[in-house]
């Protein structure tokens, strides 16, 4: 949304299409879970209700948006090394933690799951300052894990809530 500077009523900003030919239109509605992570270059990523997708929006290299993968509830992984995203995905009746890495190219971009043998929702992932550990949260409380997918999550309160970092 925005608001005119010397006040007035709210009004939809539009998402600005990506260039080329082919290029699917965004969606303008249903937008949720837009999440930036303390990027620094002005990236945001969302998942949107309608599609079933992630998507991600880069100001600083003028990237204008486009569909990354079917999933919800992203969250950035901070820094530079190996930029990426967690987001959740449905398998096998539980809902998943994945990590997609961003390669220099389409053929060099992983996605991993980080819970292949969950036996309960993992939802409403937060990455670490440090982009080491996810939280998630569980019917059960707040677990962690590696984001590397190395360890299975533990849990690390017994009391539901929303996974944070300070």
């Amino acid at each position: 949304m925005e608001v005119p500077t010397a006040g007035g009523t709210p009004a939809r900003l539009p998402l600005a299409q990506e260039a080329g030919e082919n290029v699917a239109p965004l969606p303008q509605a249903g937008n949720t879970w837009i999440n930036g992570s303390g990027s620094a270059t002005g990236t945001t990523v969302y998942a949107n209700t309608s599609t079933g997708d992630v998507y991600l929006r880069d100001d600083y290299i003028r990237q204008q948006g486009s569909a990354l993968t079917n999933g919800s509830e992203p969250a950035l992984i901070p820094g530079q090394d190996e930029p990426g995203v967690v987001f959740v995905r449905s398998v096998g009746g539980h809902d998943h933690v994945f990590v997609e890495r961003f390669g220099s190219s389409a053929a060099s971009t992983t996605v991993t799951d980080i819970t292949p043998h969950a036996t309960t929702d993992y939802t409403e992932p937060a990455v670490s300052p440090d982009g080491r550990t996810v939280a998630v949260r569980t019917p059960n409380g707040v677990a962690v894990l590696p984001i590397d997918g190395s360890a299975a999550p533990r849990l690390i309160s017994s009391v539901p809530g929303l996974p944070a970092y300070r």
